[in-house]
């Protein structure tokens, strides 16, 4: 299991159950956003959602797309293993486990380890590989003086000192890491025959169908996403909100063009709209976590991200 296993565990039935709750919220919020940014179409005919909203909460879960909702994060988590795409940018957590770091800056007099790690991680991730390996080694010169220049406050002699908490690790082989996404299985045979499930009717819109149309279009643009390596880690440097940000708008404006002309039929449903809405939106936030520890490690900065995006 890759990083998303930190914040959804291992195990698909809790994942999916959790979905029901999901789509409650989206039909009590009115829609699914993500830092502000809406995801998908308002939902239509809301004088329903009292009625949805009811009916909802009398069922066990929401079929297919809760059973979808799990397999894909699974599936997500296996794709996206973690890893360092552009050394020498990785989080340093990624290899120095996260407490030991935040008792090194407690240490250091730093009272909150979580916000200072937050404002100061675009710097943190441009230490050098030669501080980084002479830290691995207990020899931690070099980046103490390296964290003294992000953070002037610091004495580099008691940097140094504060730095046998976390020195003495094995470095990262830095082989990249591969993206490798399958779709899971969501047909439904026993209800469907297979050949509309594998040949769909664009006619007659199939539920699982209409999963796997959207994961697919999903994963096209990942791809082209990983293809822009430097403005992913341009984006990245610039802040968490700005990577979120820039990654929601590159999916969403794309994905909803693809949708629209083959799921209109379907897009007159609010129960429909808001089980699909909050499906993109919970993939896509769990492909960004994903994506952060593919690149650059799955350190603090994923738990960073994760907390902006409502995970943890």
């Amino acid at each position: 299991m890759g990083t998303l296993k930190n914040f959804y565990g291992e195990d698909e039935e809790t994942i999916s159950k959790s979905f029901k709750s999901a789509v409650a919220s989206t039909l009590a919020d009115g829609g699914v956003f993500i830092l502000g940014a809406p995801i998908g179409p308002e939902l239509p005919n809301m004088d329903l959602v009292s009625a949805q909203s009811e009916a909802i909460g009398q069922v066990h879960d929401l079929g297919i797309f809760s059973k979808a909702y799990g397999q894909t994060i699974l599936a997500i988590d296996k794709a996206l293993p973690p890893g360092i795409i552009a050394p020498p940018v990785f989080d340093p957590t990624f290899v120095i486990d996260i407490q030991p770091f935040f008792d090194f800056l407690l240490e250091l007099g730093v009272l909150d380890p979580g916000a200072w790690f937050t404002e100061n991680y675009p710097k943190l991730l441009g230490i050098s590989l030669e501080a980084l390996e002479g830290l691995s080694k207990c020899e931690n010169e070099m980046y103490a003086e390296e964290i003294v220049k992000i953070d002037s406050s610091l004495n580099v002699d008691d940097v140094m000192k504060a730095a046998e908490k976390i020195c003495k690790f094995t470095m990262p082989s830095f082989a990249f890491p591969i993206f490798s996404f399958e779709i899971p299985d969501f047909g439904l045979p026993e209800l469907l025959p297979i050949e509309m499930f594998a040949i769909p009717n664009i006619n007659i819109p199939q539920i699982n169908w209409a999963i796997n149309f959207t994961l697919l279009e999903i994963i096209g643009l990942i791809n082209e996403i990983l293809s822009k390596i430097e403005d992913l880690i341009t984006a990245l440097l610039q802040g968490i909100v700005e990577f979120i940000l820039y990654i929601v708008n590159f999916i969403v404006e794309a994905l909803f063009a693809a949708l629209r002309p083959i799921l209109q039929m379907m897009l007159d449903s609010i129960l429909f709209v808001a089980n699909l809405i909050t499906f993109i939106g919970k993939v896509i936030a769990a492909f960004i976590v994903a994506l952060v520890g593919h690149i650059i490690g799955d350190g603090v900065v994923t738990v960073v991200v994760a907390e902006k995006l409502g995970l943890v």
